[in-house]
């Protein structure tokens, strides 16, 4: 990685007087959610292409539940 990578954060806890521990939570915090939706997502996309997953005509849908009237 990147030297800055390891830097910026305590650029920032000098800068503001905050710990530098306080910007790695926050970026952590920040960043985690976004991780682990892409791989939720990215294992979906894996069942979908193996079978393991249905998926769903929206015309079927439609007229499934009546909707098409």
């Amino acid at each position: 990685m990147c030297w800055q990578f390891y830097a910026r954060p305590g650029w920032l806890a000098r800068s503001t007087g905050r710990p530098k521990s306080y910007y790695l939570r926050e970026a952590i915090e920040e960043s985690l959610p976004r991780i682990e939706e892409t791989y939720r997502i990215a294992a979906l996309v894996e069942r979908v292409h193996s079978g393991e997953e249905p998926i769903f005509d929206l015309e079927d849908v439609v007229k499934d539940l009546g909707l098409d009237d």
